[in-house]
Parts: C-alpha cells; sequence; structure tokens
C-alpha cells in the first residue's frame, strides 16, 4: 500500500533492536519519547501519534515521520507477540487515514492477527483493535 518510493525504501532498511531478532520484549527504543499507555494482562496499547513518539521534529518530513511511525508499530507488534498479548489498541488518529491505511496493511501481513475499528465508546475515533490468535 505505501506507493512513496521514499518510504518503501525506509521501511525495507529498517534496523530494529538485537533484542528484537534474539526474541526478548523491551520498552520502546531510547530514541523516543512515550507517555505511559494503559495495560494489562490482557491487552496492550500502541500510541502511534507522532507528537508522543517523536521529540524533535527538525528537519523531518512527512514521509520521515509515517516511517518512524510505521517502524515503533512493528516494534511493538513484535513485543506484543513475545509478551503474549492477545488484544491490542492501536491508536493512529484520524486524520487523513494515511498512517490506518499503513498500519492494516501490515497487520495483514501477519497470520493469525484479525482487526477492527476499536469501540467507539471505549477509544473514540482513530483506534483499530487487534485481536491475535
Amino acid at each position: 500500500i505505501v506507493e512513496n518510493p521514499e518510504i518503501q525504501e525506509s521501511l525495507r532498511k529498517a534496523e530494529y533492536p538485537a533484542s528484537v531478532s534474539e526474541g526478548k520484549a523491551e520498552e520502546p527504543s531510547p530514541r523516543f519519547e512515550k507517555r505511559e499507555s494503559k495495560r494489562d494482562a490482557e491487552s496492550y496499547e500502541i500510541n502511534l501519534h507522532a507528537e508522543d513518539l517523536i521529540m524533535d521534529f527538525t528537519g523531518l518530513t512527512n514521509s520521515d515521520i509515517i516511517v518512524k511511525q510505521l517502524n515503533y508499530f512493528r516494534e511493538q507488534m513484535e513485543n506484543a507477540f513475545k509478551l503474549k498479548k492477545r488484544k491490542l489498541i492501536v491508536i493512529h488518529g484520524v486524520g487523513k487515514g494515511i498512517l490506518k491505511q499503513e498500519v492494516r496493511y501490515l497487520l495483514d501481513g501477519y497470520e493469525g492477527v484479525s482487526y477492527h475499528d476499536a469501540p467507539f465508546s471505549k477509544c473514540g475515533y482513530g483506534a483499530t483493535e487487534v485481536v491475535i490468535g
């Protein structure tokens, strides 16, 4: 779905922490400033709002920002699998729907994962509920 060649190339070249490839769950990368998420034994929240992830926007294009958001999303999906989470709430915001579309495209690549709009009463607009397994 990513049609922008710059974003496609950045995603292909994305580097992940060694702990992800070694099967260890970890907290978000220190290059991001992350607010506390509501987490419990069953659910896991992934907040993709750029202002919650990126400390300094200086020199970043919109493509750079989306790449950072999608890389963070993939890191957190790996953590969710390792932590054996069954439900995730992915907060992508409303906007033009580009981030939502890209997140759902990536979710289609995971086996045994389904998703739908998160309940409005629980999350408002701009979130996707993901079920693993």
